[in-house]
């Protein structure tokens, strides 16, 4: 592991932070931004399961499908880079 663990309201935070520039989400574009700054900043080979819990925990309006999506995406994403 390269980074420091956070507990997820951290993660949850820096995501609106970052992407929302610290507004709450309302609509699905938002929750679809927040999940792949989630996802991105998972750690490696946790992204799918990650993300899921992240939309259970904090009942994020997604689809499983669209939360498993986003973490396959962003898990491509870190391996190109």
């Amino acid at each position: 592991m390269t980074g420091r663990m956070i507990s997820p309201n951290e993660m949850l935070k820096a995501a609106k932070d970052h992407m929302l520039e610290g507004g709450e989400a309302q609509s699905w574009e938002d929750w679809m931004k927040v999940l792949n700054f989630i996802a991105f900043n998972m750690a490696e080979g946790l992204e799918e399961m990650g993300t899921l819990l992240f939309i259970k925990l904090y009942d994020i309006p997604v689809t499983e499908e669209d939360a498993v999506n986003v973490a396959v995406f962003q898990r491509n994403q870190k391996i190109e880079q």
